[in-house]
């Protein structure tokens, strides 16, 4: 059995004032550990929306998966001040310092983000046309709350309508109640408890995928709401 894993920076270990994330300590390392008759190939890229992910399967369609596990949104949905080019101009000419004050109120009624909403709905069809009668499972982005707001305004909304995308084109492991312990200060990313639960959510999925024998018409059956 074979798993491909594309994600974004939600998979990968890191350094963070509320605590570190190792390597041993991320979810695919946990179930390599605890399901080893599962070969996870995992495609992390830090800061990547679903395009850039998309963008790898040169590499990495031909390697006869059994399933895909789909890891992203948040980097896509979140309301930005700028656009990437825009962002790239303005670091090169050192402006930063001059936008700051109204980057909350520029994330606010500008309403920019890295991927749209179209775009992304149609990147996860061609994701899905790419690896046909494979079945495809989406994490569900984590869900919004008020100090996360606070920063980012509109960030709640937007993190549910790109739930909703995935809701309707995937097999959705839903998070709309992850526990707020297990997320970082900074609202998205897990912590080492955060990474403990949502291992535990897919391990309990993945035992049961395991146990069965696919046939091409699962991915319609899998792409259904819980």
């Amino acid at each position: 059995m074979r798993v491909l894993v594309l994600t974004d920076s939600l998979s990968l270990p890191r350094k963070h004032p509320d605590g570190e994330v190792r390597w041993e300590d991320i979810y695919v390392s946990l179930l390599r550990k605890e399901l080893p008759e599962i070969e996870f190939i995992h495609v992390g890229l830090g800061g990547a929306t679903i395009v850039d992910l998309y963008s790898q399967l040169n590499y990495y369609s031909f390697i006869q998966a059994d399933l895909i596990l789909l890891h992203c949104g948040i980097v896509d949905c979140t309301p930005r001040a700028f656009g990437r080019i825009e962002l790239e101009i303005i670091k090169k000419l050192r402006l930063f310092r001059v936008f700051k004050p109204f980057v909350r109120l520029m994330r606010k009624y500008r309403g920019i983000t890295y991927t749209p909403y179209r775009q992304f709905k149609k990147t996860l069809i061609n994701l899905k046309k790419r690896f046909e009668d494979i079945p495809i499972w989406a994490i569900g982005i984590l869900p919004g709350c008020e100090e996360y707001e606070q920063i980012v305004p509109r960030v709640s909304q937007n993190i549910l309508k790109y739930n909703e995308i995935l809701k309707s084109e995937t097999y959705f492991i839903d998070n709309s109640t992850f526990p707020r312990e297990g997320i970082l200060s900074d609202y998205h990313h897990l912590n080492k408890t955060g990474q403990l639960i949502l291992f535990q959510k897919l391990k309990s999925e993945l035992k049961q995928w395991a146990g069965r024998e696919f046939k091409p018409h699962d991915q319609a059956v899998l792409s259904r709401k819980k």
